[in-house]
């Protein structure tokens, strides 16, 4: 199957930002396995785009400071106490990492590398 109709047939899944699984498991049915391959790649590539993972230290975080710059993004809040001070932020297939813990493991591993 053409590429560009699998791409379609992906964006046709989601209702309003939303993954319906009945209709993937619809056109899931009809595929065969390459074909398959290829449309689970084209939504996986969606969900990316589709949501915004913000990983906290806290459980009750500004949640509407995120909302606020990603509007029409899905946002997952996530809870982590292993983060010290800060906030990581998953969009797009791209991590940001905007915590103390991992700027002083930075600067850790530049000292190191640096004067031994």
């Amino acid at each position: 199957m053409i590429r560009n109709k699998i791409k379609l047939l992906a964006k046709r899944c989601y209702d309003n930002r939303t993954l319906d699984e009945k209709k993937v498991f619809d056109i899931a049915k009809h595929l065969k396995r390459g074909d398959l391959k290829k449309f689970i790649k084209e939504l996986k590539i969606l969900e990316a785009k589709e949501n915004v993972t913000v990983t906290m230290p806290i459980q009750n975080g500004n949640k509407e400071y995120f909302k606020k710059y990603f509007p029409t993004k899905n946002i997952i809040f996530q809870y982590d106490p292993s983060l010290l001070v800060g906030v990581k932020i998953e969009y797009n297939n791209d991590v940001y990492d905007f915590n103390l813990k991992s700027g002083l493991e930075k600067e850790l591993s530049y000292i190191k590398s640096s004067y031994d």
